[in-house]
C-alpha cells in the first residue's frame, strides 16, 4: 500500500464507497512495538446459520 501505483490501483478500485466508522475498544496500555491479536467467543445457535460446515 505504500507504492503510489498501488494506492492509485486501491483508490480506483475504491472510489464511490462509502465508508462506515466502527466503534473502537479505548486501551490504555496500547502500545506499538509489539502487536495484539485478541479472539471473542460469539455463540450463534445452530437455526441462525444454515448450509455452514459444524465448527472443529
Amino acid at each position: 500500500m505504500r507504492s503510489p501505483k498501488s494506492q492509485n490501483f486501491w483508490k480506483q478500485k475504491l472510489a464511490g464507497c462509502v465508508t462506515t466508522k466502527l466503534a473502537r475498544w479505548v486501551v490504555s496500555h496500547h502500545t506499538t512495538d509489539k502487536p495484539e491479536i485478541g479472539f471473542l467467543d460469539v455463540p450463534i445457535s445452530p437455526d441462525r446459520f444454515s448450509g455452514s460446515p459444524a465448527p472443529g
